[in-house]
């Protein structure tokens, strides 16, 4: 989960905007203590990497994870100077001991995990993470595993989304919410953002404030991506 504001306005693209690192002056001083193996468990497009390595030794290596095979790429691109001080890992962070016996590191000088969304992955709509956008409910880090937010919207049980939205978004009405959803599509289909506000809206009305509209959409996207 990696942190950064929800933007609004025009599509952000890699071309219009560079996912600034948070607290990257602070992580690479308190992490950049030598020669050893190093981890980022979520190095998304590779700002906290690329600082790091800099700071680091060169016979330092790091190790590098990410879930989404699109910010994956990007550290590609962005790392690519470090040549093989990099070992990149289509991998979730949960998997981290099974890559760590596997890849036979031995203990770690130091990790990072920066956990929450990217400017960059809350502004594609067709990724859906952002509420504000009208785009396909997806929900997925990894678009290539798992089932998309949309198909467990359309066929989870009123008890599951109710404990779904209670346990993950902590919203109060929600087994309301979940009924509101199971009645709705009975008739319609809920695949894009608009199709989920509608869905909700003999609970919240047609215009939902924003931060339950946020716990909802976290709650959906945890239990898409089976985060907890």
């Amino acid at each position: 989960m990696r942190g950064g504001g929800r933007p609004r306005g025009r599509r952000l693209t890699e071309e219009t905007v560079e996912h600034l690192p948070v607290l990257v002056e602070e992580v690479t001083h308190f992490l950049a203590q030598g020669p050893g193996w190093y981890l980022d468990a979520t190095v998304g497009g590779g700002g906290h990497a690329a600082r790091l390595l800099d700071a680091l030794p060169a016979e330092a290596r790091l190790l590098a994870l990410d879930r989404d095979p699109a910010a994956l790429e990007r550290a590609r691109v962005r790392l690519a100077p470090f040549g093989d001080r990099v070992r990149l890992m289509h991998r979730p962070f949960d998997q981290l001991g099974e890559v760590l016996s596997s890849e036979r590191l031995g203990s770690l000088a130091g990790a990072l995990f920066d956990l929450g969304l990217s400017s960059l992955q809350l502004g594609d709509a067709d990724r859906g993470f952002a509420f504000s956008r009208e785009g396909s409910l997806d929900l997925r880090f990894d678009p290539t595993a798992g089932a998309p937010a949309h198909r467990l919207l359309a066929t989870a049980s009123a008890e599951t989304l109710a404990r779904w939205f209670a346990e993950y978004g902590e919203l109060p009405q929600s087994h309301r919410l979940a009924r509101s959803i199971v009645e709705y599509r009975t008739a319609h289909e809920i695949a894009e953002t608009s199709d989920l506000k509608r869905a909700i809206a003999a609970v919240w009305g047609a215009s939902p404030h924003p931060r339950r509209m946020a716990q909802l959409f976290q709650a959906l996207r945890i239990a898409t991506n089976d985060e907890l």
